[in-house]
Formats: structure tokens, sequence, C-alpha cells
């Protein structure tokens, strides 16, 4: 018994030492002296001392809630999948319908506020630059497409349509016009000069058409001027 106790003291701060005629137990600094008899047994939550006089002693023996596991790492958030090919730019007038290969739809063109010169890209294929009319039936002013430096040769043909590239419908053929070096139509957003002016209607999206009728090299540019009364 003797070894046994050593052995709990070991393992559950247990102490028994043998006097002459008793004990002296101590359990967990607490100590009991005089003890004639001392039994240790275990449990499932401990061990269990009881000893002679009675003194029984319940030693919590179980092992304690292991350290908790940390969270995991949680998964990355997995690679999004990636945006799918993004729908052509639709046409913004959708009564037009689908833009053939055969028309390159440009960066639209601030109406009111037009801009200086802006040089153009234009090979073979038809050239549509959208804009949309501004309120004002006082704003007039003229659009301007002269041939770059080494193109002033080169036909070329500009009109204003409703839809891209496609050719003016209305009875104002003011809107459509063919030249060389330098092509102009005049614009009003009213009637006032009905048959010479290109007429457009306050508020509706048209586009400004060029194109090159007889191109041989791999581009033949324009530079597009649109000078206006300032009174939008």
């Amino acid at each position: 018994m003797h070894k046994l106790a050593t052995a709990v003291s070991l393992a559950m701060g247990v102490t028994l030492s043998a006097g002459a005629l008793a004990y002296d137990l101590t359990i967990n600094g607490v100590t009991k002296t005089g003890l004639t008899d001392v039994k240790i047994s275990s449990t499932a939550t401990g061990v269990v001392v009881t000893t002679t006089p009675s003194f029984t002693v319940t030693i919590d023996g179980s092992n304690p809630d292991p350290t908790p596991d940390p969270d995991p790492t949680p998964d990355p958030d997995p690679t999004p999948d990636p945006d799918p090919t993004p729908d052509p730019d639709p046409t913004p007038n959708p009564t037009c319908g689908a833009v053939p290969d055969t028309i390159d739809v440009a960066d639209g063109i601030n109406w009111a506020q037009p801009g200086t010169q802006t040089r153009i890209a234009l090979a073979r294929k038809i050239k549509s630059m959208p804009f949309t009319a501004t309120t004002s039936t006082g704003y007039l002013g003229q659009i301007s497409v002269a041939s770059t430096t080494g193109n002033s040769g080169v036909k070329r043909q500009v009109w204003v349509s409703e839809c891209p590239g496609t050719a003016y419908t209305a009875a104002n053929t003011a809107c459509a016009k063919t030249g060389t070096s330098s092509t102009v139509i005049y614009f009003e957003q009213g009637t006032k000069y009905t048959g010479t002016f290109c007429q457009l209607t306050p508020n509706k999206e048209y586009y400004i058409n060029v194109q090159n009728m007889n191109c041989t090299a791999t581009t033949c540019d324009v530079y597009r001027n649109i000078y206006t009364n300032g009174k939008p």
C-alpha cells in the first residue's frame, strides 16, 4: 500500500507516510494524521481515498478539457469565375437592330460641347459616331470632315442618319454630302433653314457617318470638326 500511495502522490498530489502505529495522509496540501487504515481506488472520474477513521476525499483525476483546436484556417474564397465575355455595347437606339460588320461604331459625341478637332481612324469600313441632339431649337452649326496629309484625293461620303451607317431616309437631302479634301454638312435643331441645313429633332439620337470611297492605303484618316453657334 505504501508503494501504491507513493504512485498516487506523484500523479494526484497525495502523500502517504507511515508512523509507528498510524498513517499520516496529505492530499493536495491537506494533512490528516492518525489514520489506521487507508484504501485507494480509482473510478471513472478520478481516485477515491478511504481512511479509518473515516476521511474520504475524492480527487478529480479526469483530464481537463483539452486545449480546443484553433479555428481551422478558413478556406480562402474561391477564385471567382471570371466575368463572362461582356456583351458588346448595345445599339442605343433599339429600333436599329444589329450593327453589320461593315460599320464601326465609334465613341459618342457630346453634342452640346463637341470639342476641338478630332482625328478619326478611317479605312474601308463606315465610321459611325453617335450623338444626341440637345433641347434647343435654336442650336445650329456645321460638321466638317477633312482629309489628313496625303489623303486629299480620297473621295468620301459624310451623312447623318438615325441608325449607324444607314442612309438618311428623311426628305432633307442636306444631311448627306460627298467630297474629297473637305466635306461640310450644316445642321440645325429647328426648321429655319429648310432645304439647306440638315434638320435635327431636339433630344433625338443620330449618327455622323463617314466612309472612304477609294482609299487604297491601309488607312485614310480624316479630321472631324464640329462648329456651333454656342447655344445648345
